[in-house]
């Protein structure tokens, strides 16, 4: 019973030994740097006191030694080059400090988003063009249209003496929707060819959905359009087949019909168009929905914009924008996936990660397409008896931009970016290693110069005293 209290005792008498040990050991070592410390700045002022003397003696012996005419032949040379060694100083100082200087650069970027939202910066840009195969399209909103053509409709047959149908969509909520007959086993002929933003129109909650439908699925595109002062053109081609039309929210003013907005009670009716070509006009908020039908290949691409755009205030996050960039609110960010680039620097962005781009931002919607994954179900491989599971690729709306900013934020939180690049001055005109390469002979220039300034102001004559009687 005793020995394990020996041992006990010897341990503790071990450690109160070894702490004594560390304790003169750091005393020890602190003498030694306070000792060092003290050689040093001694060695230093000796040192200063000498170059001291030597300046001295040597102004002193320039004093003695020069002439009138040497002095006033010296003294603006090195003047002069005195000058010039400042000017080059300031240069030097000048390209160390540069890339600190907040400067625009241009970026670019590719994303893939479930919603987008941006401003046209220019006037009739083709913007969705040559969409075919157009299973529905409705157009939501307050707006007039005309139809041409013959039509049969058996809740409202009054509709089938008419030839041209003036339709009013009166309120927000009112609904146009065309779309192909399910009886009709054919490819839909009904063809959206064109819409063509005017400047200041805002694209809003443009997105893409695919779910399962009856036998296969279904693709839906939808947005919303806010023009400015200029109406925003849509042209649609009808086909040659007849089409199925529903009305909702509407007014018929040449035939006295109204729907009535405490019972609703929308018209359906069959529509054969007398033109192939239709053209509208939308000059009041309106939201487009377009059902695409699912693609039998396994990979596919539908293209959507006609070419380049101009843009300004896009938008990766959904709700209305207060103020000048995300911080200003909390909302969820619309981005699956995507990488920006600039100034030789790239940034991946996560899902669900806010993007913030100072100012002036995205200038240019590259490209925009939707892209099918190549399987609709997740892979399980099994590795020594672990699941390793891999999912489909994102879907969503693929996006290539570019623009100019002054620096790019990623990160979860909006206020509390996890990635960022800035944008500097002289990434404008060389690349990153010529920049490293500069600032790194620069700073041996300023030293060579320095040194340079030291060693020859003290040999710059004075003038002498106009009093003082020449020997």
């Amino acid at each position: 019973m005793r020995q394990p209290d020996n041992r006990k005792n010897q341990i503790i008498e071990f450690l109160s030994n070894s702490w004594q040990i560390i304790i003169i050991f750091v005393y020890w070592l602190f003498w030694r740097i306070y000792s060092s410390l003290l050689w040093f700045s001694n060695k230093l002022i000796r040192l200063w006191k000498t170059g001291l003397d030597k300046l001295k003696m040597r102004r002193k012996f320039s004093q003695d030694t020069a002439n009138d005419t040497n002095q006033s032949r010296n003294t603006p040379k090195l003047t002069k080059s005195i000058v010039i060694a400042l000017i080059l100083l300031a240069f030097f100082i000048g390209i160390i400090i540069a890339p600190y200087f907040p400067s625009t650069n241009a970026f670019e970027g590719n994303l893939t988003v479930q919603k987008l939202n941006f401003t046209s910066n220019q006037d009739k840009q083709l913007f969705l063009h040559d969409i075919s195969e157009i299973i529905q399209i409705s157009i939501e909103g307050s707006q007039t249209l005309v139809l041409k053509g013959t039509f049969k409709c058996k809740s409202r047959p009054v509709i089938d003496r008419v030839n041209e149908l003036k339709i009013k969509l009166v309120d927000p909520k009112s609904k146009l929707i065309i779309r192909r007959p399910e009886n009709i086993d054919k490819t839909s002929e009904l063809e959206l060819l064109e819409l063509r933003l005017q400047q200041d129109t805002k694209v809003k909650e443009l997105s893409y959905i695919s779910y399962p439908d009856k036998g296969g699925k279904t693709n839906v595109i939808s947005l919303s359009l806010q023009p400015n002062n200029s109406p925003v053109p849509l042209q649609l081609s009808l086909g040659a087949q007849p089409l199925q039309v529903v009305i909702e929210g509407y007014q018929l003013p040449e035939l006295g019909l109204q729907d009535s907005p405490d019972q609703p009670e929308p018209i359906e009716f069959t529509f054969q168009p007398d033109i192939q070509v239709y053209d509208l006009e939308l000059k009041q908020l309106a939201t487009l929905s377009i059902n695409l039908p699912g693609s039998s290949s396994d990979d596919s691409e539908t293209q959507l914009l006609g070419k380049s755009i101009e843009v300004k205030d896009m938008q990766f996050y959904t709700g209305e924008k207060p103020g000048a960039s995300p911080r200003d609110f909390f909302n969820a960010s619309t981005i699956i996936q995507g990488q920006i680039r600039m100034a030789e620097q790239d940034l991946k962005i996560e899902k669900n990660q806010f993007l913030n781009i100072e100012k002036p931002g995205v200038q240019r919607l590259i490209y925009l397409n939707i892209s099918e994954p190549q399987s609709n179900q997740d892979l399980e491989f099994k590795i020594d008896g672990q699941t390793l599971k891999v999912s489909e690729p994102p879907k969503g709306l693929e996006v290539r931009l570019s623009g100019r900013t002054t620096g790019i934020q990623v990160g979860l939180d909006p206020e509390i970016p996890v990635a960022s690049i800035r944008a500097n001055f002289l990434a404008n005109y060389l690349s990153k290693d010529v920049i490293v390469g500069l600032i790194s002979f620069s700073s041996a220039m300023i030293t060579a110069i320095i040194i340079w300034l030291f060693e020859n102001y003290s040999e710059t004559p004075k003038e002498k005293d106009n009093s003082e009687p020449k020997s």
